[in-house]
């Protein structure tokens, strides 16, 4: 368990500063301009855990803001749940 917190803690301090530099050596491409950004389709190069090769994502700001907040927020379960099961 201790060894499991450890790892979603350096996930958290590690995962944004990763996506910040893969942003910035993958600028995505931009498929569809619009008066609104949130209507946007951006395709970037995304790898998963546990994946070798890293694959293509498209969708709109807005889906990606959607997707960003959903994975902050397991993140941040996952956190609270290992907080409250520790023995004191």
């Amino acid at each position: 368990m201790r060894s499991s917190t450890l790892f979603v803690a350096c996930a958290i301090m590690v995962l944004p500063i990763a996506a910040a530099a893969q942003e910035s050596s993958n600028a995505p491409t931009v498929l569809k301009a619009s008066a609104d950004s949130g209507d946007r389709v951006t395709c970037r190069l995304v790898g998963h855990e546990g994946g070798v090769v890293r694959g293509r994502e498209c969708h709109t700001q807005t889906e990606w803001d959607r997707l960003m907040r959903t994975e902050q927020q397991d993140i941040r379960f996952e956190l609270d749940k290992e907080m409250t099961q520790r023995p004191h």
